[in-house]
């Protein structure tokens, strides 16, 4: 990899990663609240200081949450954070148009089956999610934008249990990351992943999809599904599983079958999603299939984009092929094959560089694993 950057451009860059760091540090913040703390404000707490400061609620609410953090919202750091990131925005959510929502109105039963609870769980007020995709804003050094919402009253939503591991679950985050994809989805449908049914129940009842195949590789998701969920949909007659590994048919089979629209929705996490995309991504290019469409995909170039952005801050380091040779783990080889995958790339301007890291440029990027 060779880059050549004149003053001016190695300055941008630098703020680029300087905005990296930033979104690097929010996310660890969100993360830890979100993941141990979510319940940590409440009604009477919220109550309390609307009647002591006279705030308004959602001013309320965003104060309660920076207090429970021992952060100052009048901090510049932090209202930096705040403009860039939208860190510490809070915005309540209309509990009527979730629940209104048609999947919520299928009369699902408590069952256990084998390690699977279909169950429910409850939001309770006040209490924060993220409720939507984490998008890179590129006209601002790539800020990484996170939504996060909260109910005023307590909420049921439908979830799928492991043991004791939340496994899938119906919530405004599953909603909101997939109008686009069921918005835009039209005649043979392919999904890779079942889960509770969403999206599968969403695109089947729409007039233009002709037909909706599902792979899933759990036979007793399956089973749950086909027993609990499927009888509610209005055209479960669209409605075709195959259960087999997704990968395995995205290699040996999809090429037999024709579809209109495939979509990927096999993972929990951007985190735990990277390698998988990376995965098809390769193989979209293989095989020559049209291109998919995946579930989170603006949170998974969020965290592409750092790694990326930590192979040109190495090459400035001094960094070369040697340091990229010890592959012990997935994270080592995604920098060793990454580091190989551009080693004979050359950028001649900031321009360049952004090019690579908007999501046009990371999705080619992709495709080269």
């Amino acid at each position: 990899m060779k880059i050549n950057l004149n003053n001016t451009d190695r300055q941008k860059l630098d703020d680029i990663l300087s905005q990296r760091d930033e979104n690097y540090e929010v996310s660890q913040l969100w993360n830890n609240f979100l993941q141990d703390n979510f319940d940590a404000l409440n009604k009477k707490g919220i109550e309390d200081l609307m009647d002591k400061e006279g705030l308004d609620e959602k001013t309320a609410v965003e104060e309660a949450f920076f207090n429970y953090l021992q952060l100052d919202s009048a901090d510049p750091v932090i209202e930096k954070m705040k403009e860039d990131t939208l860190f510490g925005c809070l915005t309540p959510l209309k509990e009527k148009a979730f629940l209104d929502q048609p999947f919520n109105h299928i009369p699902v039963k408590k069952v256990v089956l084998g390690p699977y609870q279909l169950t429910y769980n409850y939001f309770e007020p006040y209490e924060l999610f993220n409720d939507n995709d984490t998008m890179a804003d590129s006209e601002n050094n790539f800020a990484e934008k996170t939504h996060v919402s909260y109910f005023r009253s307590k909420v049921p939503y439908l979830m799928l249990m492991q043991k004791s591991e939340v496994w899938m679950s119906i919530t405004p985050h599953e909603i909101h990351t997939m109008e686009k994809d069921i918005k835009n989805a039209k005649g043979k449908v392919l999904t890779l992943g079942l889960g509770l049914g969403y999206y599968a129940y969403e695109v089947s009842n729409k007039d233009d999809v002709t037909s909706v195949t599902i792979i899933e590789k759990d036979s007793k998701v399956i089973q749950l599904f086909e027993k609990n969920i499927l009888p509610y949909f209005p055209h479960k007659e669209k409605i075709h599983i195959i259960k087999q590994d997704a990968f395995l048919y995205f290699e040996r089979e999809l090429q037999k079958e024709e579809y209109d629209y495939i979509f990927v929705d096999i993972y929990h996490t951007a985190e735990d999603a990277l390698w998988m995309y990376l995965r098809f991504k390769s193989d979209e290019k293989k095989y020559h299939y049209k291109p998919c469409h995946y579930w989170i995909e603006e949170s998974i170039l969020c965290l592409f984009r750092r790694y990326v952005l930590a192979i040109i801050e190495e090459y400035f380091q001094g960094m070369t092929e040697e340091d990229y040779q010890v592959v012990e783990d997935e994270e080592n080889k995604l920098f060793h094959d990454l580091f190989m995958i551009l080693k004979d790339r050359e950028f001649n301007s900031i321009d360049d560089i952004i090019s690579l890291l908007k999501n046009d440029g990371l999705k080619e990027l992709a495709k080269n694993f």
